[in-house]
């Protein structure tokens, strides 16, 4: 939303703010779905 508006208003800041925002949430899913997967695998192997 925030690039949206960024665009709209012509804040550059702002835009820039949420495409940054963005990344970093996609980095954090990948890391999660990354430590799920090794403690899947970890739980596995002690069976």
């Amino acid at each position: 939303m925030k690039e949206g508006v960024g665009r709209f208003t012509g804040d550059s800041d702002l835009e820039a703010e949420d495409t940054v925002q963005k990344v970093a949430g996609k980095v954090k899913d990948a890391a999660g779905e990354a430590g799920q997967a090794v403690a899947e695998t970890i739980h596995d192997l002690n069976k």
